[in-house]
């Protein structure tokens, strides 16, 4: 429930649920709502993954020569988790990557050191030297396939002989599928007779600008999963979230 509660007033997209066929508001609502509760427990449970591997560090201490073997069972355990690194902040300079491993390649790695690498604003420096679990940001990288990608990035404390070292933090990140993540939760949702699209689409700028689809009948593994796009059928009903810039769009 807490690492639940910290998700979720920390999540930064909205999504929003249609049927392409015609369906009363009810069914729509019930639909939408499924949907994002199965978003929401997907989600929480990565989040929970990587803090429970992160907590090992008082008794394992993480280094970049042991850190594929340790975080093997994360990446490659956990078919939404796309890559996992090796972290230090320093402090008015940013996020170094001491070490990283990803089941999409160095490729992706590297991406993720080049993204990672820009993150050096006053927010960043508050949520690294925080001793607490995070969501960095949405990150765009690319896929061996060459498409881009959304990932959300979260990011735990490690512990340096038992303790948080504040003057020069080291944390343990991952970050998660958003394609696999939709489509995953998606399809406890839908049901055969009905087609449904999911979209989550960042509203910081004011007008809603999409990230990402999935539909229904597609399977998990996010092969059904579409370019970005806006619903522009069905009833939307709107919650808002703890920040700003974003909000839920059921």
């Amino acid at each position: 429930a807490p690492s639940l509660a910290l998700l979720l007033t920390t999540l930064l997209v909205i999504g929003t649920v249609g049927f392409w066929d015609s369906q009363d508001e009810r069914a729509l609502n019930a639909t939408a709502q499924r949907t994002i509760d199965s978003f929401n427990l997907n989600s929480s449970d990565e989040y929970n993954v990587l803090t429970t591997k992160a907590s090992t560090s008082a008794e394992t201490p993480f280094s970049p020569g042991t850190f594929q073997q340790q975080l093997q069972t994360v990446v490659f355990g956990h078919d939404i988790v796309t890559l996992s690194a090796l972290l230090t902040y320093v402090p008015g300079e940013g996020f170094v990557s001491e070490a990283s491993l990803s089941d999409y390649g160095p490729g992706f790695e590297e991406a993720f050191t080049a993204w990672i690498s820009t993150q050096n604003d006053a927010r960043s420096e508050s949520l690294a030297t925080s001793g607490s679990p995070f969501l960095l940001g949405m990150a765009s990288l690319a896929v061996p396939s060459g498409q881009l990608q959304p990932q959300f990035v979260y990011v735990a404390p490690l512990l340096e002989d038992g303790q948080f070292n504040p003057a020069r933090p080291r944390l343990l990140a991952i970050t998660v599928s958003i394609p696999l993540l939709l489509s995953r939760s998606l399809a406890v949702s839908a049901t055969a007779s009905n087609v449904v699209i999911a979209s989550i689409s960042e509203v910081s700028s004011g007008s809603p600008m999409p990230v990402w689809s999935a539909i229904s009948n597609a399977s998990a593994s996010g092969a059904g999963s579409t370019a970005p796009e806006t619903p522009t059928h069905g009833t939307a009903v709107r919650l808002d979230l703890p920040f700003d810039a974003f909000q839920f769009e059921l």
